[in-house]
C-alpha cells in the first residue's frame, strides 16, 4: 500500500469530507494538539473539578474523539506518527534525539505529511505552537513539510520555557528581547495564539487547515501573574503548588480557546462548519 493511501486511511480528518455535504464543499479544519493535556482534564470527557466551558462548547460543536490514541509515549515519535499516519514500527522518528544548539532529528526530505495531504486537497495550511521534528533551516521544517505558515518553537527542548528569547516565523528567527537575561516578560503562548487567530481570520474565505500545537500545559510548571489569582483561590483545597501551576496552565488554555470560539471572528464557515479535533498526547 502506498504511503499516501496509508495516510488517507488513518487520518481522522477525512471526516471533513462529509458525505452529507456537496462534493465541492470543503470544510475548514482546526486541529488542536494540547501538549500533555490528558482527556481526563476536560469537562467534555467527564472532568468535574476543573471547569473548561469554552473547550466543552467547542467539543459540542465539533468532534469528540473517544478512541484516538497518541502514536508514542514521548514527543517527537508521537508527532511523527501524527504527521505521517505511520506507527512507530514504520515511522522515521523513534525517540527524542536531540540536536544542538537547537532542534531534533529531522524527517527525511520529501516526507508526505498530513499538511501535504491537505494542500493536495486545496487547503491553505498553518501550524502554530511546537514543531520538534527537525532543526532550523533543515529539510524537515514545517514549511518544507507542507505548511504554508509556521509560528512557534522549532525545538521541543526550548519549548519547555514559556518565556523564550526567540520564536520562529517560517524560517526566520524572531527575537524577543524582553525575555533576555531571564526577563520573563513576554508570554510565548499569547504570541502563538494571536498568530493562529490571524491565520484563521485571513483565510476565512477559503478552505484552511490550522494545526494548533500549543505547548500548554506541558512543563515547565510556571505561574503567569495575570491569571494566578483565580487559580490560587481554587487551589486552596489542593495539596501543593504543582496542582496550582497546572490549574493555572489549564486556565490559560481555557482562555485561549474562549477567544478561538468567540463569535467576533465572523468567519463564514466558523464555528458551525469547523470540526474541532482533540488528541491526548502522553
Amino acid at each position: 500500500m502506498k504511503r499516501r493511501d496509508i495516510l488517507l486511511s488513518s487520518c481522522a480528518l477525512l471526516a471533513t469530507m462529509s458525505c452529507s455535504k456537496p462534493e465541492e464543499t470543503k470544510l475548514n479544519v482546526i486541529y488542536i494538539l494540547a501538549d500533555d493535556l490528558g482527556y481526563g482534564d476536560l469537562g467534555c470527557y467527564g472532568q468535574e473539578k476543573i471547569k473548561t466551558p469554552n473547550i466543552d462548547r467547542m467539543a459540542e460543536q465539533g468532534m469528540l474523539f473517544t478512541n484516538h490514541y497518541a502514536g508514542c509515549t514521548v514527543s517527537a515519535p508521537s508527532r511523527c506518527s501524527l504527521m505521517t499516519g505511520l506507527h512507530t514500527g514504520h515511522s522515521q522518528i523513534r525517540g527524542n534525539k536531540e540536536l544542538y544548539p537547537e532542534g531534533q532529528q529531522p524527517m527525511q526530505e520529501g516526507t508526505y505529511t498530513i499538511a501535504s495531504l491537505m494542500k493536495d486537497e486545496g487547503y491553505t495550511t498553518g501550524i502554530f505552537g511546537k514543531w520538534g521534528l527537525g532543526y532550523p533551516r533543515s529539510v524537515s521544517t514545517p514549511n518544507a513539510m507542507g505548511f504554508d505558515e509556521f509560528y512557534g518553537y522549532n525545538c521541543q527542548r526550548q519549548a519547555h520555557t514559556y518565556y523564550p528569547e526567540h520564536l520562529w516565523h517560517n524560517n526566520d528567527s524572531i527575537s524577543i528581547p524582553e525575555n533576555l537575561n531571564n526577563g520573563r516578560t513576554v508570554f510565548s503562548q499569547d504570541l502563538i495564539h494571536e498568530k493562529a487567530l490571524n491565520f484563521i481570520r485571513e483565510n476565512s474565505d477559503k478552505p484552511f487547515f490550522a494545526m494548533l500545537t500549543y505547548t500548554l500545559p506541558h512543563a515547565v510548571y510556571a505561574s503567569w501573574h495575570r491569571w494566578l489569582l483565580p487559580v490560587l483561590l481554587f487551589s486552596q483545597k489542593l495539596s501543593n503548588q504543582l496542582h496550582c501551576c497546572y490549574l493555572n496552565a489549564l486556565g490559560n488554555e481555557r482562555r485561549n480557546f474562549g477567544w478561538l470560539s468567540c463569535s467576533n471572528l465572523q468567519l463564514q464557515k466558523f464555528p458551525d462548519e469547523a470540526p474541532f479535533c482533540w488528541l491526548q498526547r502522553s
